[in-house]
């Protein structure tokens, strides 16, 4: 992949990596506190994403973190692997609200933030397509996904209807008009308060109920291969081994069957 020029150029593929490296002290439903192990997470996911840099899955990385914290750390990795032109890093204060309106919702806070204020995003223009990528975790298969993305989807993304239907948002992907459309504001339909509906249940039923122009792809053609610690219970993706494969069998057996 290549930064050419919008106008009759292929899309640009940029990473957006999110980040809390501290959290709240009263975050919901939060078990991974710790700012050091948290640190440690995110360091260690965007030396892959640099790497991913490398090898021409993506075009440009930002990362946007909403917690104030020094990025020197980050900065000094993408200076030392010689791709400090093409990574932006952008820290802020956006935890500016109540920890119970949920992460779900401080995360798409971010994004808009990012959105707004990454010079690396405007600079790709109208042909953008921005991966939004939760930063503590490693997508193994990142670069199939995004060589697989169907050419007509505005919106890529990840759903399920079993036990519950859902919406993956540790990884999906946007160009500017479903951004513009779909994704600009979400965050205030994903507070969760005193609601026992996460997020994701929550980010689901806006795209089931609403009606969009930017057209919705809901199923990645391979299913993501997860590497990272989750949040809210400190169990390693790679370790859910059976569910993994599980998913991947349904998903070329049993492609209705979205587990």
């Amino acid at each position: 992949m290549s930064m050419e020029a919008p106008g009759g150029a292929a899309p640009r593929q940029v990473l957006l990596l999110t980040a809390t490296i501290v959290p709240p002290a009263d975050a919901r439903s939060l078990v991974r506190r710790d700012a050091q192990l948290r640190l440690a997470d995110y360091l260690d996911a965007f030396d892959f994403h640099l790497r991913e840099l490398a090898r021409g899955t993506a075009d440009a990385l930002v990362l946007c973190e909403n917690s104030g914290f020094d990025l020197a750390p980050f900065a000094a990795r993408a200076q030392a692997a010689g791709l400090a032109d093409r990574v932006e890093l952008i820290s802020f204060q956006g935890l500016d609200h109540p920890a119970g309106h949920g992460r779900g919702y401080g995360e798409f806070k971010l994004v808009d933030h990012a959105m707004a204020h990454s010079r690396l995003i405007a600079a790709a223009g109208d042909a953008v397509t921005v991966w939004k990528v939760t930063g503590r975790y490693k997508i193994l298969n990142l670069r199939q996904l995004i060589l697989g993305k169907p050419a007509g989807a505005d919106l890529y993304c990840h759903c399920r209807n079993r036990p519950v239907r859902w919406v993956d948002m540790y990884l999906m992907a946007w160009n500017r008009a479903a951004y513009d459309e779909i994704i600009r504001g979400v965050y205030h339909r994903l507070r969760q308060d005193d609601t026992p509906k996460s997020a994701e249940q929550y980010l689901r039923e806006v795209l089931d109920t609403g009606s969009f122009r930017a057209r919705i792809v809901r199923r990645f053609r391979a299913v993501p291969q997860v590497d990272g610690i989750r949040g809210g219970d400190n169990l390693n993706y790679l370790a859910m081994k059976n569910k993994y494969r599980a998913r991947v069998l349904a998903h070329r057996l049993l492609p209705w069957l979205w587990i």
